[in-house]
């Protein structure tokens, strides 16, 4: 559900997730979930995932690596985003080009 304008985006089902344009740009989220029935949540802290890449340094230049992949290109193929518009790889809907020429 997208926060200002109240659209629904997309359904989630058992092992989807949500949150991980976020988590990796630092930018805020721009969509919540509303559960239709009792859920399981797992929630991963961006501060939690940091302190454990001081046992894993790679994995930390590799966060690195997303976050200015997206940042700088606006492209979120690195972390499997397609788009809920036009399902294609790399872009999230508010910055889908179909969605504006239509």
């Amino acid at each position: 559900m997208h926060k200002k304008t109240q659209t629904f985006i997309k359904e989630l089902t058992g092992d989807d997730f949500m949150g991980e344009c976020a988590f990796f740009s630092g930018e805020p989220r721009s969509a919540s979930a509303r559960s239709k029935n009792f859920t399981d949540v797992i929630t991963l802290y961006k501060h939690d995932f940091i302190q454990t890449t001081d046992e894993f340094p790679k994995a930390f230049q590799t966060l690195l690596d997303i976050q200015n992949t997206i940042k700088t290109k606006r492209d979120f193929s690195k972390i499997g985003v397609k788009c809920y518009f036009c399902e294609k790889l790399g872009h999230i809907s508010i910055d889908c080009p179909e969605f504006y020429t239509q």
